[in-house]
């Protein structure tokens, strides 16, 4: 079985997913953590941290700009 290309599951189970992708491991690692394949550990590390750092960007302007005096109620 060639993981590189889509196909179609037909194992029958009542959770299948229907279509398998290449990149549906992103996905299932967020639920299954590292209850997946060892390979996949690393990466499932990188993109963790990948998160991390996406949302502490997200909120790093908004603390900065709670945490300065306002110019207008300063006088």
């Amino acid at each position: 079985m060639n993981f590189d290309e889509p196909f179609t599951c037909t194992c029958g189970t009542r959770n299948c997913r229907g279509r398998i992708r290449r990149q549906d491991w992103r996905k299932l690692a967020a639920t299954y953590g590292m209850n997946m394949p060892r390979f996949l550990h690393s990466r499932i590390a990188t993109l963790k941290n990948e998160q991390q750092v996406g949302q502490r960007a997200r909120y790093a302007p908004q603390a900065m700009l709670a945490a300065q005096p306002n110019p207008a109620s300063t006088g």
